[in-house]
């Protein structure tokens, strides 16, 4: 984690690549709904450098819905 300028770099057991996400480059606020990237199967294989372009709206996980 590099928290000056609010990069996040996690490597996969399943994949051979270092990811990173750029917190300064997601919206946060109220409303804008959930997202998520593949983490494993072929779309999770083909990640590498900057991840932010591969989150993709998610409806929320049922048992934790408000």
């Amino acid at each position: 984690m590099d928290h000056t300028r609010k990069i996040y770099y996690f490597e996969s057991a399943l994949s051979p690549f270092e990811v990173a996400v750029n917190l300064n480059k997601i919206d946060f606020a109220l409303g804008t709904g959930i997202r998520s990237v593949p983490l494993e199967g072929k779309e999770a294989y083909k990640l590498q450098d900057n991840i932010n372009d591969a989150f993709k709206p998610e409806k929320p996980i049922t048992y934790l819905a408000l």
